[in-house]
């Protein structure tokens, strides 16, 4: 009766599903069953019992070693003396690290996995964001203990955002970002743990923040690529590495973090470069039909702008085009209702992309920056409308 209670308590208590065990699971153990401390270790579940009330034998960091499987039930419920175990419960308890990514890019996408990656896939929770939402407070819970913000920002929220944790959730935020306008529609956020400067992709800084030490490679040309520093590496290699992980990975953070594993291989770098060439060569084609069927001239902010509407949102997809330019916008309407734009200037220091952007609601860099026009809004359906109709895409 006195164990049936107890099973009752923890039910209710964990309020979780409990699956059968399975040889390579990963488990929450008892502690006390080690060294008698009132506390909890991972295990990776090796060798089974053939009886059903055998020995479970699991492996930890402190060594190997063997619980009686006191109970399971056909339901899924399991028991190792006298606690309840599984990866649900594990994966309930374990994560303290709840990021926010900017989920459009490799940028951001490798600056989650590389979180992820330090501190252990069941220690990290990675949630991608966009532009134009508020704060996702919803997605907070009880494990929460850190808040990371990487690669973005909530508009001029970020300080306001940090108070709100501090004292209501008493979690700590760390925000890491190397946008221009972000940086400067926040001037009193210098106080917020992480870390804010240009020149570097984000993933690159988290590197640095984390680890203390000069970025990997396969980091530091990722990086490159989103703040379109042609001077700092072979500009070809940096875009067939680009296009060799996008292929790979997608925007996939656990697919990021596999392949920040496989690092160490000598051949590696040169694999995704020549995967990634053979891609940009094809790319390189379908551009250029984009081109010939999409490309308009006109102008952004009184800017001489080449524009088109198109799925490709790098400066590599006007590659084809010979008119007279100072920034590249692509465009492209969306099914929520939105217009996506990009502005590039391709090193083209008489022009800020981002101070561009920034008269729209948007921002970025100096070289790229970005913006969207919502069509359930009166002004902004006028503003495309009105580049539809004359080439010209100007703030009021």
């Amino acid at each position: 009766m006195e164990e049936n209670n107890y099973l009752e308590e923890q039910e209710e208590k964990r309020e979780v599903h409990f699956y059968p065990l399975e040889i390579g699971e990963k488990v929450l153990v008892p502690c006390n069953e080690i060294n008698g401390t009132p506390s909890y270790i991972y295990g990776i579940v090796k060798v089974l019992p053939e009886e059903e009330n055998g020995d479970v034998e699991v492996e930890t960091e402190l060594g190997d070693y063997s619980i009686e499987r006191e109970r399971m039930t056909e339901e899924g419920w399991k028991e190792v003396d006298g606690e309840i175990i599984c990866d649900s419960c594990l994966k309930e308890l374990g994560k303290k690290h709840l990021v926010f990514y900017h989920g459009s890019d490799l940028d951001g996408v490798f600056s989650a996995a590389i979180i992820s990656r330090y501190y252990g896939s069941n220690s990290v929770r990675c949630v991608p964001v966009n532009y134009g939402k508020e704060f996702p407070y919803e997605e907070i819970d009880k494990c929460t203990e850190i808040i990371w913000v990487v690669d973005f920002s909530f508009e001029d929220k970020m300080s306001e955002i940090a108070q709100k944790l501090q004292l209501d959730y008493h979690i700590t935020l760390k925000w890491i970002d190397h946008h221009e306008s972000a940086i400067r529609k926040n001037p009193n956020a210098n106080y917020i743990n992480g870390a804010r400067s240009v020149g570097r992709g984000a993933c690159e800084m988290v590197y640095r923040y984390l680890y203390g030490d000069e970025a990997i490679s396969l980091i530091k040309y990722l990086s490159t690529y989103d703040v379109w520093d042609k001077e700092r590496f072979n500009w070809d290699l940096i875009m067939n590495i680009q296009y060799g992980v996008r292929a790979r990975v997608g925007l996939d953070v656990s697919k990021a973090v596999g392949l920040l594993s496989e690092t160490m291989n000598s051949t590696f770098i040169r694999d995704l470069a020549s995967e990634g060439k053979v891609i940009l060569d094809w790319t390189d084609q379908v551009n250029e039909g984009y081109v010939k069927c999409s490309a308009f001239e006109g102008t952004i902010c009184g800017v001489k702008a080449v524009f088109m509407n198109t799925n490709v949102f790098n400066s590599n997809a006007f590659k084809s085009y010979d008119g007279e330019y100072e920034v590249m916008v692509p465009f492209r309407y969306e099914k929520t209702g939105l217009v996506r734009f990009s502005i590039y200037a391709d090193h083209n220091d008489k022009v800020n992309c981002a101070e561009m952007a920034e008269r729209f609601g948007g921002g970025g860099h100096a070289g790229a920056a970005g913006f969207q026009l919502d069509m359930e809004k009166e002004k902004d359906l006028h503003l495309f409308i009105g580049l539809l109709k004359t080439s010209e895409l100007n703030p009021e």
